[in-house]
């Protein structure tokens, strides 16, 4: 299990600091957990296929794109002049096998899997992500461009508006995964520190 680099929030014209100045956008949203919170602030939520972003944005129909920078949307920064480095989300990726199967495979199968694999991938795809975000963020560098990070109270305030998403995304996790709230409160701790 491995996750990509937060995802930020990028628009055309307007500059996003608060949770406020999200209320009317159409953003492109890249799954429902995000879209749950884009509503929540009083954007509206696009989900469209990675290929329809770029025509979506040519044709006005959406004012910006909430993504991570190792994003593949050609002319991406052309458009795009405002990134929010909110750390809206991240994406989990894990590549999962049922035990039985796996016990079932002879030795040295299984042992090439445990060498390509856990910590193995961590290391691998930190800095493809990074190689990744680079272009892009690069490309933001320019004077036409503003990268707006916001300061640490202004992010309490994002979290603290976001937390009722959040409490009802882990109350319906709950009903599938009991220990849901206790994992995300360790893992939160964790990140803390």
């Amino acid at each position: 299990m491995y996750v990509h680099n937060p995802g930020l929030i990028h628009t055309i014209s307007k500059k996003i600091v608060t949770l406020s100045d999200l209320r009317g956008l159409r953003l492109r949203s890249p799954n429902k957990a995000v879209s749950a919170a884009l509503e929540h602030v009083g954007a509206v939520p696009v989900l469209l296929q990675v290929n329809d972003v770029m025509p979506a944005v040519k044709d006005g129909k959406i004012d910006g794109i909430v993504t991570n920078w190792g994003n593949p949307l050609k002319g991406f920064n052309d458009v795009m002049k405002h990134h929010t480095d909110s750390q809206f989300y991240t994406s989990a990726f894990f590549i999962v096998m049922n035990k039985e199967r796996f016990e079932a495979l002879p030795v040295d199968v299984r042992a090439a899997i445990d060498a390509m694999s856990g910590e193995t991938w961590v290391a691998k795809f930190g800095p493809l992500w990074n190689k990744w975000d680079k272009p892009v963020r690069d490309g933001a560098a320019g004077p036409d461009h503003e990268v707006i990070v916001p300061d640490s109270a202004t992010m309490a305030q994002w979290r603290e508006g976001l937390r009722p998403v959040t409490d009802r995304y882990l109350a319906d996790l709950s009903k599938a995964f009991p220990a849901a709230r206790a994992v995300y409160d360790k893992l939160t701790v964790a990140l803390n520190r």
